[in-house]
C-alpha cells in the first residue's frame, strides 16, 4: 500500500520479502532464485509498519511469539539505536535454545564506539550472532557497520537476488530484484 502517496508502495513490503526469499525461497524447481535452506519453513512477523519504522516494543513482542511458537532460528534483519528494551526478549529466546542472528546495520559505524540494537543485545554472553555485510570480492561492504566485540561473521550482502514484492500498478513487475544491505546478509546466516 502506498500510504502517503509518494514513491509508489512503501518500503516495509519490499524489504520482507526479499529478507524471505533469502532464507526459504524454495530449492531445486528450476523457478526464481534457491535459498541456502532446503525445506525451510518461514514465520513471517511483521513489526516495521509500511514506511520500514518499528519500535523495540514491537520487536520484543515478535521475538516473544517466535519463541513461544518454537522457533530454532529468529532473523533480525534490522538496526537502530541502542536499546535495552528487547534484551529481555532476547535473553529469553536465548533460554530457550533458540539461534539469534542480527543484521549490522548500514551506517559504516564502529558498533564498539556507537553501539546499535538489536545486533549489539548479546546480553554480554554473545547472545547474538552479528552479521555483517561483504562485497563480491570477500571485503567488508562499503555500507556496512563493524565492530570486534559485536560482529561474529560477515556475508554476501552486496547485489543479493531475492524475490521481489510484485505490484504492476506500481511499475514493480519483476518478481526478483537485487538489493544490498547488512538485512541481506544476516539470512544467509539463518
Amino acid at each position: 500500500i502506498d500510504n502517503d502517496g509518494e514513491y509508489g508502495p512503501d518500503t516495509g513490503v519490499l524489504h520482507g520479502t526479499a529478507v524471505a526469499g533469502l532464507i526459504g525461497a524454495e530449492t531445486n524447481n528450476g523457478i526464481g532464485i534457491a535459498s541456502l535452506g532446503w525445506e525451510v519453513r518461514v514465520m513471517a512477523l511483521q513489526t516495521h509498519d509500511d514506511e520500514g519504522w518499528a519500535t523495540y516494543f514491537d520487536m520484543g513482542a515478535a521475538i516473544e511469539y517466535a519463541t513461544a511458537m518454537g522457533a530454532q532460528v529468529i532473523n533480525l534483519s534490522t538496526s537502530g539505536p541502542y536499546s535495552t528494551i528487547i534484551q529481555t526478549p532476547i535473553d529469553a529466546a536465548y533460554a530457550q535454545d533458540c539461534v539469534i542472528v542480527a543484521a549490522a546495520g548500514n551506517e559504516q559505524s564502529d558498533l564498539d564506539v556507537e553501539p546499535q540494537s538489536p545486533v549489539c543485545n548479546d546480553g554480554g554472553a554473545n547472545r547474538v550472532v552479528g552479521v555483517a555485510a561483504t562485497d563480491d570480492q570477500d571485503y567488508l561492504a562499503y555500507f556496512s557497520n563493524y565492530g570486534s566485540n559485536w560482529i561474529d561473521l560477515c556475508a554476501p550482502g552486496v547485489e543479493m537476488l531475492s524475490t521481489w514484492y510484485l505490484n504492476p500498478t506500481y511499475g514493480l513487475d519483476n518478481a526478483y530484484g537485487l538489493g544490498d544491505g547488512t538485512s541481506f546478509a544476516a539470512p544467509l546466516v539463518s
